[in-house]
């Protein structure tokens, strides 16, 4: 009969040497022999046992610098980009080895890996390694001494925030659970949409965490979802090679950020709030082209912040959003002080007149002054830009243009005036006889107003 693998544990010293000394006493006492090599019957605060070291002072598991050594010194033998199935299981082994001490990530990074093995026929035959399966060896290699141990001891810590994420077929939806809470809202690419509910569920907890990044930062951060795949994909990564990269995307993102969290699945009618702020559709997720952007840029810019966009049609790194997404420099326009930069204004039509025209300081007018100098300036700022048309603008019949193409602040009027200007041909506003004619003014100068 032999005993093997046990230990001790008291709160002080006298009492874990008392200990120590009662069950050398008891082994001897029931005939076992003690391999005195193997015990260490002196009390201590750190011990390597089981493979890891068991640290009481930092309360960690940690993996010993021998077995790391040797964890690279297999990486490093590894001289092709066709090792045997063999020697790449050897390697997945000893990662899965360290889950103990390293966590889920033991098997987020090693998927790739573990497909390859997988497909081989026999244990010698070579295998061919993919783009991502070097990247997770390289991975390996550089961070396997410097990723976090595991605590000895959990610890049931109440979340700093909690929130709930759902996706529909059109948008992603995330918001806190806090007074005010913090509502993120993107709309799907047509690319996106094409995507299964899964990689859109994962996605919508990738897009919220990087939405409200700066508010988790160093946080621990409790994610309600109703998709039972994304907890597994997010706790242990996928087999499937896009819903991995997403899973090592959230994985990277807290690393980074030093955010913790613990994502758990809750039944659908539990998540209705996340699900009715993802079946908002946002009418005004269009953008101006890139070319009319780049000509008024150059008349009047370089402007500084897009006072009206979101993360897929902002046209400058800095810009206000109607809600929380990845980039935004806050929610709600009206709630900062433009003067502090030079604002690019493309407002919504549905609160352009609502808004803006009850503010004292900011007045739409569709058709321009009948100066031939016309004036645009950025809010609160007392630099002006001008530019002369050659003929005078008097609008005939005024008409918003159409949605993704135009400004919805734009109008056309029909007149006989051509451009001058040899880039508006057929590739700029001012098209077929038909221009452009918006200006937002500051100040409360302007009287006339045009009925429509």
């Amino acid at each position: 009969m032999y005993l093997d693998d046990g230990w001790g544990m008291e709160h002080d010293f006298d009492s874990c040497n008392d200990l120590a000394n009662k069950m050398k006493q008891d082994l001897k006492s029931s005939g076992f022999f003690v391999n005195k090599d193997k015990s260490i019957w002196q009390p201590t605060k750190k011990l390597i046992w089981l493979g890891f070291v068991w640290d009481l002072n930092t309360h960690t598991l940690e993996i010993p610098s021998e077995k790391i050594q040797r964890f690279k010194n297999d990486i490093n033998s590894l001289h092709s980009v066709s090792p045997t199935a063999r020697q790449l299981a050897k390697i997945t082994g000893k990662i899965i080895s360290f889950m103990p001490s390293l966590g889920n990530i033991c098997r987020i990074m090693s998927r790739n890996m573990l497909m390859l093995i997988s497909t081989s026929r026999y244990w010698d035959e070579q295998i061919l390694l993919t783009s991502n399966a070097i990247s997770e060896i390289n991975f390996w290699h550089t961070n396997c001494e410097l990723l976090p141990s595991k605590t000895l001891f959990s610890n049931n810590f109440l979340p700093d925030k909690i929130v709930y994420t759902d996706a529909s077929s059109f948008a992603a939806a995330g918001y806190t659970v806090e007074t005010f809470k913090k509502v993120v809202h993107k709309m799907w690419t047509y690319e996106e949409k094409q995507k299964s509910s899964t990689y859109r569920e994962l996605k919508a907890v990738l897009i919220t965490l990087n939405s409200l990044m700066k508010y988790f930062h160093s946080r621990l951060v409790k994610i309600y979802t109703d998709n039972q795949n994304v907890v597994r994909i997010i706790t242990a990564g996928s087999m499937n090679a896009e819903l991995q990269v997403l899973a090592i995307e959230i994985f990277n993102l807290c690393v980074q950020n030093n955010i913790s969290i613990e994502v758990d699945w809750v039944p659908r009618e539990e998540n209705k709030i996340a699900d009715f702020y993802s079946k908002i559709f946002d009418f005004d997720d269009w953008q101006i082209s890139d070319i009319h952007f780049k000509y008024f840029n150059n008349l009047w810019g370089p402007f500084t912040c897009d006072v009206f966009a979101d993360f897929n049609n902002n046209k400058v790194p800095m810009f206000f959003s109607p809600h929380w997404c990845p980039g935004t420099g806050g929610v709600d326009a009206f709630a900062y002080d433009w003067s502090l930069y030079n604002c690019w204004i493309v407002p919504p039509i549905n609160r352009a007149f609502l808004q803006i025209d009850e503010s004292p300081q900011y007045k739409i007018c569709p058709k321009p002054p009948p100066a031939k100098m016309h004036h645009s300036s950025s809010p609160g700022s007392s630099k002006k830009h001008s530019c002369t048309p050659q003929k005078s603008i008097t609008p005939k019949r005024i008409r918003t243009l159409s949605p993704m193409k135009h400004s919805p602040a734009s109008f056309s009027a029909n007149d006989n005036t051509t451009s001058s200007n040899p880039e508006d041909d057929d590739t700029t506003i001012v098209n077929e006889k038909t221009t452009t004619c918006t200006q937002i003014y500051n100040g409360t100068g302007l009287q006339e107003k045009n009925s429509t």
